[in-house]
């Protein structure tokens, strides 16, 4: 669609709204998977990420590992997500259920 505007065509563009309705309807679905899986136990790779990031959340750092020799550092989980983790649960609070 085109307009014209002080001598000049513009192109105007128009709202697409079923991308609206698709990411209301992604938020639909999220919630009602929350909800779902209310009582979840994070296990195996998604139990070491919210102890780190338990762990950064309450001012200890990314501590020890339980992967390492002797529980020392170890650099088998990428930092930024449990830095992001962290971040959101020294916020609103330590809950499984917050994170995607």
């Amino acid at each position: 669609m085109r307009r014209a505007v002080g001598g000049t065509e513009r192109a105007v563009r128009r709202v697409d709204w079923w991308w609206i309705g698709l990411l209301g309807l992604a938020v639909v679905v999220r919630v009602g998977y929350v909800i779902a899986t209310r009582h979840y136990v994070p296990r195996a790779d998604s139990a070491d990420y919210q102890r780190i990031a338990a762990s950064i959340a309450h001012g200890h750092g990314f501590g020890p590992s339980v992967i390492a020799p002797g529980g020392g550092p170890s650099a088998f989980r990428p930092p930024l997500y449990p830095g992001f983790l962290g971040a959101l649960y020294t916020v609103v609070g330590v809950h499984v259920q917050l994170v995607p």
